[in-house]
């Protein structure tokens, strides 16, 4: 009899998982519909896309500058960049001429010191590793961060 019990108990679980399994297909399914559209697989012939289109208003277009408006201000897009150097790497944004050290990383063996973050027309950082320095200076060229290296051979 516990043999017979066994396979009826192994049977009970069999039938539960196959039963939250359908219901967990059908609740995907159901909820995948719902994000996804309503089901509706229709596919347009290239002569249904173009009679679509005809029959939406057209937009208005914008009217013409004045001939008499001044250029917008120029304006400088802000441009970051990582530049690495034998002394570690910086992370350098410009905007407007002006450079920002962000975040800097010694290279191995190397720690930092000295930092000067800006914003300014030249930032700056000095990598150290034992008695040996560079002085890291970063300014914006064109809008681009520009680095220069000065190893300090004391």
């Amino acid at each position: 009899m516990a043999k017979g019990r066994g396979w009826l108990i192994a049977a009970g679980w069999v039938v539960a998982a196959v039963a939250t399994t359908a219901a967990g297909v059908a609740a995907v399914d159901s909820l995948g519909a719902g994000l996804l559209g309503t089901g509706d697989d229709t596919t347009l012939s290239a002569e249904e896309v173009r009679r679509r289109l005809d029959a939406e208003p057209a937009a208005p277009s914008a009217p013409p500058a004045p001939a008499t408006s001044r250029p917008a201000p120029a304006t400088s897009s802000p441009v970051s960049r990582a530049l690495g150097t034998p002394g570690g790497t910086v992370h350098v944004h410009c905007v407007n001429g002006l450079a920002r050290m962000t975040a800097w990383s010694p290279a191995s063996g190397y720690r930092a010191d000295d930092e000067f973050q800006g914003p300014a027309v030249t930032v700056s950082i000095t990598f150290k590793k034992g008695r040996e320095e560079m002085l890291v200076n970063v300014t914006c060229v064109n809008g681009e961060p520009v680095v220069q290296v000065v190893p300090d051979d004391d």
